[in-house]
């Protein structure tokens, strides 16, 4: 006898249910990817100073996070930074950032990135 499968059964995504996915991103969410790359960040940073030595101030960038995790439509919000090492250099890292997957779109966000 072969077992009958329910049909339209769909197996759970590796690393829990749907249920696991949250309605909105939290700001705590946000600053804990953007932690995580603090490292590269500093090389950002570095770049920027190696080429323009005593810079300082902040960074303003904004982006959205797509419900994918994934971002969209970075831009650099401070007007002394644009065309910068540093925002470019910001601009492709964030770009490349994985937020948590969540069911809500929020509206686009404006980092202060202070060095």
């Amino acid at each position: 006898k072969t077992e009958k499968k329910p049909s339209g059964y769909i197996p759970p995504a590796p690393g829990g249910s749907s249920a696991d996915v949250k309605d909105s991103l939290g700001n705590s969410d946000i600053m804990e990817v953007v932690l995580a790359n603090k490292g590269a960040l500093r090389k950002c940073v570095e770049q920027q100073q190696a080429k323009d030595p005593g810079t300082t101030g902040t960074l303003k960038m904004k982006w959205t996070i797509q419900t994918s995790g994934r971002t969209s439509g970075v831009s650099v919000a401070s007007e002394e930074f644009k065309g910068t090492p540093i925002a470019g250099c910001v601009g492709s890292l964030i770009k490349g950032m994985q937020f948590p997957k969540h069911k809500k779109q929020g509206d686009p966000i404006t980092f202060p990135f202070k060095f």
